[in-house]
């Protein structure tokens, strides 16, 4: 029964939503969700699309951490990319990028008095890669500096 005496309920047994059917063919394809917008594709939004389509040899390496998934996922534009941890792999630049991009910080905090109230209390960010990896070959002259630049960004919020 969905709700006991006392007023509990038992999620497992609730209404979830409807779950469209699918075939496995349709796995990792549009579900057709996606705002399609008419504008002109200027040549350098071209070579733009051009470079991320290309694609580099990849390891996401593997987590020395137990509760880590050995599978990591990214999405780009609707469409997923899956990594097996320790496995190199050819994949399309932008899914790179969204490993790149995903980072952890953690913060340390400044407890000293004696540095006044401007440094008192200020927190200090660490930055680390949420799933590491290494980029194995890139026949792209361009990429070396393209990741470099990626990985030195400001995370976004």
């Amino acid at each position: 029964m969905a709700t006991g005496s006392r007023g509990r309920t038992e999620a497992a047994e609730q209404y979830l939503g409807a779950t469209p059917q699918f075939s496995v063919d349709d796995i990792g394809v549009n579900p057709g969700n996606i705002e399609i917008i008419d504008s002109v594709l200027t040549d350098e939004k071209a070579e733009i699309e051009k470079f991320m389509s290309e694609k580099i040899n990849v390891i996401v390496l593997e987590s020395a951490d137990d509760s880590d998934d050995e599978i990591v996922q990214t999405w780009v534009n609707g469409r997923v990319q899956r990594f097996l941890r320790g496995v190199p792999q050819w994949v399309k630049r932008c899914y790179v990028e969204a490993l790149a991009r995903a980072k952890r910080t953690t913060y340390r905090q400044v407890l000293d008095e004696r540095l006044g109230t401007q440094a008192f209390n200020q927190m200090r960010p660490n930055h680390t890669m949420a799933y590491p990896f290494t980029v194995l070959e890139d026949p792209n002259p361009k990429g070396p500096a393209w990741l470099k630049g990626v990985l030195a960004e400001a995370r976004r919020a």
